[in-house]
């Protein structure tokens, strides 16, 4: 489960390259998208404001609109179609589609407006495709009953890979975490609870690091935060080599990953 965020902008670099050795290996990949700085760009065009709450985006009707057209439509059309020239089957889908993600709407007094978390997920849908041989590339925005919502990407990512028991490598434009002022290269789940706690995680990371912890609690195989500017991040997220480019979360004691060893794991979800 690959998470490429909007941050990184659509230049998709060696990701497209490292997800075809990771397919031609037998490992079967999903990639969820973000696309937040070009729903801020085209909000700027139209006069509207960017607001944020906790790194989450406030999410107003007219930002609804705007964030179901750039999302589910601009950004995942680009993302398909690039993947798509460098020989990727790739399908893209939203959360609404075949009932994939079962959303739970923000509470009034949030102030997030129309945004949801998830609340579950139907596989069945992603199932199918990767048994098909196909990459799907999921939009982060879905449906309750006639309502559309905008979701955070990083939490659309942590819970499908916690839905398919799959490792879920967050590629972001930071080398990992920094706790105390120092980057990290592994950090446990309750140091990552004490950053949330004291606030020294804030902005954007704050969703991330949550993300992080409820995929582990649900039963993600492996969580990792990386630079998706360092070149082949991917394939050093998933084989060990996050010195100065990530972090992994993952139990104090918990064995290290062997370099190279996602080529081992044939047959499993990425």
């Amino acid at each position: 489960m690959v998470k490429h965020g909007g941050s990184l902008g659509e230049g998709l670099g060696t990701l497209a390259a490292d997800l075809a050795r990771l397919m031609a290996a037998g490992l079967k990949t999903v990639l969820v998208h973000g696309g937040g700085p070009e729903l801020s760009s085209w909000s700027g065009r139209l006069g509207i404001r960017p607001r944020w709450r906790d790194g989450l985006r406030v999410t107003d009707e007219a930002t609804l609109e705007l964030a179901e057209m750039v999302l589910a439509g601009r950004v995942n059309r680009r993302l398909t179609t690039a993947l798509g020239a460098a020989g990727l089957p790739a399908v893209g889908v939203a959360g609404v589609d075949g009932g994939l993600l079962e959303l739970a709407p923000s509470a009034p007094e949030e102030g997030l407006g129309y945004v949801a978390r998830v609340r579950g997920v139907q596989p069945a849908l992603l199932e199918t495709l990767l048994a098909g041989g196909f990459l799907p590339v999921v939009a982060p925005v879905g449906r309750v009953g006639g309502q559309t919502y905008n979701i955070n990407a990083d939490q659309v990512a942590a819970a499908l890979a916690a839905a398919l028991g799959a490792t879920l490598v967050l590629l972001t434009d930071v080398p990992g975490v920094t706790a105390g002022g120092t980057w990290r290269t592994r950090l446990a789940p309750e140091e990552a609870r004490a950053l949330l706690a004291s606030g020294e995680a804030s902005g954007g990371m704050r969703p991330k690091l949550e993300a992080c912890l409820e995929a582990l609690a649900r039963g993600a195989a492996r969580v990792v935060i990386v630079d998706g500017r360092a070149p082949h991040a991917l394939l050093r997220a998933l084989g060990g080599g996050l010195e100065g480019v990530g972090t992994e979360l993952a139990p104090a004691g918990a064995a290290q990953p062997v370099r190279g060893g996602w080529m081992e794991r044939e047959g499993t979800e990425g």
